[in-house]
């Protein structure tokens, strides 16, 4: 369980706290609910929402009307900013659609029990697809209503993606404005340094 009418069910700061830390400086991908639940752009994240109802873009946030599109705009951002990864935080819809290229998953079990919700993340991670890498436990606190674990999964056959830029501007010629400053930092490559490279 997820949600509850577009909210988080429990409180938990600590793990608030662990998202902010693990996002800042990266692009994050959203579906409209999840947007609207948040009421604004987090900060300090280019925040890319994926919702077939189109609305204003401003500094950290663009709008996409495809997984491809959403996928194209994180590489741009995760690139031109020195990257490795990019972040996908809901809700179910988005976890699904993107579920075939995701390779490492953070999930937080709560201990709260039951609860009647209406978002769901129903991803089976089985052991011959996933590898559990890291789990930590937080005890219930003045800043934690319940205990809660975090857990790390890592896909044990890593998806792999390429696309042409010259197909994606034909077909979507309204997002060329994205491609200069991703073919300005592959022109520059060169000039990085090895710390820089890595991170590419």
């Amino acid at each position: 369980m997820i949600g509850v009418e577009n909210h988080l069910p429990w409180r938990l700061k600590t793990d608030l706290d662990i998202f902010r830390r693990r996002t800042e400086g990266h692009a994050i991908i959203m579906g409209r609910k999840t947007f609207e639940s948040v009421g604004r752009p987090l900060p300090r994240r280019m925040n890319i929402v994926l919702s077939r109802t189109k609305f204003a873009d401003s500094s950290n946030l663009v709008w996409a009307d495809s997984v491809s599109t959403a996928i194209y705009l994180a590489d741009n951002y995760s690139i031109l900013n020195f990257k490795k990864q990019f972040f996908v935080v809901g809700g179910e819809n988005v976890y699904r659609a993107l579920a075939s290229y995701i390779n490492k998953v953070f999930v937080t079990e709560v201990q709260c029990g039951p609860i009647n919700g209406d978002a769901k993340f129903d991803i089976e991670f089985n052991k011959n697809d996933w590898q559990l890498f890291r789990s930590v436990s937080y005890p219930k606190s003045l800043s934690d209503e319940c205990e809660f674990d975090v857990k790390c999964y890592l896909k044990r056959r890593k998806e792999f993606r390429s696309q042409s830029v010259e197909k994606f501007i034909r077909e979507r010629p309204e997002l060329a404005r994205f491609v200069g400053p991703y073919l300005v930092g592959v022109k520059n490559s060169d000039a990085l340094s090895l710390d820089q490279m890595k991170l590419l």
